[in-house]
C-alpha cells in the first residue's frame, strides 16, 4: 500500500512541477529584458530545484518509484487551471475526459499496483 509521505511529497513535487511548467510558458511569452522578467526566472529555477527535493524525499518513503513519479503528473493539472486562469484559455471539452482519465490511472496505479 501506499506510504502518506509518498503521497504527500509526490504531490507538493507535481504542484511544483506544474508551477515549473507553466512560469516558463509564461516567460516564453512575455519575455522581455527587465528585471520582472529576471526575478520570474530565478523564481522558475527555484521551483524547479525544490520539486525535486520533494521528489527525492517521495522516493525515499517508497519502495516502488513509480508511485512517486505517477504523482509528477498532477503538474498537468496545475498547468490546465493556470492557463485557464491566467492565460484565459478555455478549458476544451475533450481535456475533462484526459482528467478523468488521469484520475482513474492514478486509482489504478495506487491500488493495485505491485
Amino acid at each position: 500500500m501506499l506510504n502518506i509521505y509518498t503521497l504527500i511529497y509526490g504531490l507538493i513535487a507535481g504542484l511544483l512541477v506544474g508551477f515549473h511548467v507553466f512560469s516558463v510558458k509564461w516567460i516564453q511569452m512575455n519575455f522581455s529584458y527587465n528585471y520582472y522578467t529576471f526575478i520570474i526566472i530565478i523564481f522558475s529555477m527555484l521551483i524547479w530545484i525544490i520539486s525535486r527535493i520533494f521528489l527525492f524525499l517521495s522516493y525515499n518513503t517508497t519502495e516502488v518509484s513509480t508511485f512517486a513519479h505517477t504523482l509528477l503528473f498532477t503538474g498537468i493539472l496545475v498547468s490546465i487551471i493556470l492557463d485557464d486562469i491566467i492565460l484565459n484559455k478555455p478549458i476544451k471539452p475533450p481535456i475533462y475526459l484526459g482528467i478523468l482519465f488521469l484520475f482513474i490511472g492514478y486509482y489504478i496505479i495506487i491500488q493495485y499496483g505491485y
